[in-house]
């Protein structure tokens, strides 16, 4: 939803590629806002309602239109998928401009609270095998520089920030070979703190800010799962032990906070 919570964005390939389009939150006719011939795959509301920004890789040449129209298959092979750049889209007047470039190849998107910088993960070696290259960086608008901001030292993934631009993601204990604990750290910080592995020994599935200071976190309890406040005084956000929930989505507000989850019997 954008932050006025009057339309809603949704990805559809109702035309030749996957794009962006708009629909009223109330219903209506959905308004196509992007028209590349690159297909997106993720997009985030800037702060303000005003931007999205959004990951496709390279509009398709007249030769690969020419080969999508004669469904060549040598399209779909690994090697001709060109790196996901990331843009931005100003809403208002349906322009879309490219930020990266490169060799970079980028996943995950977070906006910064103040609207000019946009957090990701990602790599300038893609075709590098080697663990340990990704990186956290944020990425300043319009012009697209990179900047380090954090280097794991083992795999993670699942990068939030809070709405004052906390950090939270899932990383691995040391150099484990899985990312298992949710680290917080602060804006002003560059020393992540694990948050979860010293008094809960369980792998995290997922996790979502509550608010500036606590998140709503699905642990693997072995056989069924649980679902616990992190952050703050630890409680359970689902008592009923026989609901196993596979999916949540929480929705904060200034005063309150709700929670929606998804469960098998």
């Amino acid at each position: 939803f954008r932050s006025d919570s009057r339309s809603l964005a949704l990805l559809s390939d109702r035309e030749d590629s996957t794009q962006i389009w708009l629909i009223p939150s109330d219903g209506g006719e959905a308004v196509k806002l992007t028209k590349g011939t690159n297909s997106i795959d993720t997009f985030r509301w800037s702060p303000d309602g005003s931007q999205i920004a959004f990951m496709a890789g390279e509009p398709r040449t007249s030769e690969e239109e020419k080969k999508q129209k004669e469904q060549d298959d040598a399209r779909v092979m690994d090697t001709d998928r060109k790196p996901a750049r990331i843009w931005t889209l100003d809403v208002a007047t349906r322009t879309a401009k490219r930020i990266t470039a490169g060799s970079w190849q980028f996943r995950d998107l977070e906006w910064f609270p103040d609207g000019k910088r946009i957090l990701t993960t990602g790599t300038d070696k893609p075709a590098d095998e080697h663990r340990g290259l990704e990186r956290i960086y944020s990425i300043s608008l319009p012009e697209g520089k990179v900047e380090e901001w954090l280097a794991p030292k083992g795999p993670f993934g699942r990068v939030q920030l809070s709405p004052k631009g906390k950090l939270a993601f899932v990383s691995s204990p040391g150099d484990g070979p899985t990312a298992q604990d949710l680290f917080l750290m602060a804006p002003d910080s560059r020393n992540p703190a694990n948050t979860t592995g010293p008094v809960k020994d369980r792998p995290v599935l997922s996790f979502q800010w509550l608010n500036e200071s606590e998140l709503a976190v699905l642990f693997n309890a072995g056989f069924h799962t649980a679902l616990e406040t992190v952050g703050g005084p630890t409680r359970k956000l689902v008592t009923d032990d026989s609901l196993d929930v596979s999916a949540f989505a929480a929705r904060s507000e200034e005063h309150t906070s709700e929670l929606q989850s998804h469960h098998d019997i």
